[in-house]
C-alpha cells in the first residue's frame, strides 16, 4: 500500500510539472501570436486602404477621361454623342463622390484625400 501511494505521488508530481510546462509554453506562444496578429491587422489595414484608394482614384481618373472626351466631342461638334456622354458623366460623378465619401468614412484617419479635376466646363452648351 505504501509503494502504491509513493508511485501515485510521483505520477501526480510528473503530471503537475508537465501541465505547468505546457501552460507556460502555451502562454508564451499565445503572447507571441497576439503580437504577430496585431502586426498582421495593421498590415491588412494598410493594404485595404491602398486597394480602396486605388479604386477611388481609378474612378476619378475615368471621370476625368470622360470629361476630356466630352470636351473633344464638343470641339468636333458631335453634340448627340456629347449629350449622351454628359448623362453618363453625371451618373459617374455621383458614383465617384459616393465611393469617395465611403472611402473617407472608412480610411480617413489613415490618409489624406486630394481630388483634382480636369479643366473645362461641361455645363456649357454650344
Amino acid at each position: 500500500m505504501q509503494i502504491q501511494n509513493i508511485i501515485s505521488a510521483i505520477v501526480a508530481i510528473i503530471a503537475n510539472v508537465a501541465m505547468t510546462y505546457f501552460a507556460i509554453t502555451a502562454w508564451f506562444e499565445l503572447r507571441r501570436m497576439k503580437r504577430k496578429l496585431t502586426g498582421m491587422e495593421r498590415a491588412m489595414s494598410v493594404v485595404t486602404t491602398i486597394a480602396m484608394g486605388e479604386h477611388v482614384k481609378s474612378n476619378f481618373d475615368q471621370l476625368n477621361e470622360m470629361k476630356a472626351t466630352f470636351l473633344r466631342l464638343v470641339e468636333k461638334e458631335q453634340y448627340k454623342e456629347a449629350e449622351e456622354l454628359k448623362n453618363a458623366i453625371a451618373k459617374m460623378e455621383l458614383s465617384a463622390e459616393y465611393a469617395l465619401k465611403h472611402f473617407k468614412d472608412i480610411c480617413g484617419d489613415n490618409c489624406e484625400v486630394i481630388v483634382k479635376k480636369v479643366k473645362g466646363h461641361i455645363d456649357e452648351e454650344e
